[in-house]
């Protein structure tokens, strides 16, 4: 049995770990929550050169685009607003997990569009 309000905690965590890049790229804030401690040594450094380095691979990238879709995203990764969202499809009791196979085709040409097809699958 899974307990789904795991994948709500792990989401909810990456929402955290998003909102410390608040236009894009610029240095961020530093956030003072003991869960992205191990978030953040593995993953803060290479994240934040992703994000100054995306506008030389893509100009339509710049960091205010990428700011806004970081900022919606954490919005979305909120806690109460994931748990709105499952609860009327019954998905917040443990369940059994059966493995499915999935493909998805995203769009790359809005940053960051295609994580809600993600978070939806």
């Amino acid at each position: 049995m899974q307990d789904n309000s795991s994948f709500i905690s792990a989401f909810k965590r990456l929402g955290l770990f998003l909102r410390q890049f608040p236009d894009g790229n610029s240095p961020p804030p530093v956030v003072d929550d003991p869960s992205l401690a191990e978030l953040d040594r593995l993953h803060f450094k290479g994240f934040y050169e992703l994000l100054e380095n995306e506008p030389a691979h893509n100009p339509w990238f710049t960091p205010d685009y990428l700011g806004i879709a970081l900022k919606g995203i954490a919005s979305m990764l909120e806690e109460e607003v994931l748990s709105k969202w499952l609860r009327p499809y019954g998905l917040l009791q443990p369940t059994s997990v059966k493995v499915k196979t999935v493909g998805l085709v995203m769009a790359g040409n809005i940053p960051l569009v295609g994580f809600h097809d993600l978070v939806s699958v």
